[in-house]
């Protein structure tokens, strides 16, 4: 047992032993003399506001935020995505911290001197949004078994990020990751 859990269970130990008395005083249980029972009465109550502060202080009650909520900030956010290398839209192997994405693809067609139609082009964007902030630090993206084409965070801050690649992406894993 290390000494803060030594600490904290002395702690609880002497509010409830405070908490007991008190109580078995104020009903009349057990005598105890006035001047000593307003004391004790008075600590108690300090005890049990610093227990409440400590709590609300703990689980961010105290913090103000847009919707008056206390909302904790990851400052990570992941997405790996199977991408098939053709026009199906990619499989979603894991994510964290993403409410929502969206794979969009979008492929340019000539036609060349001879009638004949011909890929001119592809590029895909990738739209994230997050479940909850993150912090606007170093966001990765990359592929553990596939070259990226040239890429572009377009846009990227708390809520979401749009990410655009310049050519096809070819079959494999697509990772994007925001990390402290």
């Amino acid at each position: 047992m290390t000494k803060k859990n030594v600490l904290f269970f002395v702690l609880v130990i002497l509010f409830a032993l405070t908490a007991i008395i008190t109580l078995l005083g104020v009903l009349n249980f057990i005598k105890i003399e006035d001047f000593y029972l307003k004391s004790l009465f008075g600590a108690f109550l300090l005890e049990l506001a610093a227990t409440i502060f400590s709590l609300a202080n703990k689980s961010n009650l105290l913090e103000d935020t847009e919707n008056g909520k206390a909302e904790s900030q990851p400052r990570y956010a992941a997405l790996r995505l199977h991408v098939w290398g053709d026009h199906r839209a990619p499989d979603r192997i894991e994510a964290e911290n993403i409410f929502r994405w969206y794979y969009l693809q979008n492929i340019i067609i000539g036609i060349n001197e001879k009638g004949a139609e011909v890929r001119q082009n592809t590029s895909n964007i990738l739209f994230l949004t997050f479940d909850k902030d993150v912090s606007v630090s170093t966001f990765k993206v990359q592929s553990p078994d596939i070259q990226l084409p040239v890429y572009e965070v377009k846009d990227f801050n708390q809520r979401y990020a749009i990410i655009v690649f310049s050519g096809a992406v070819n079959a494999g894993t697509l990772e994007v990751k925001v990390v402290p």
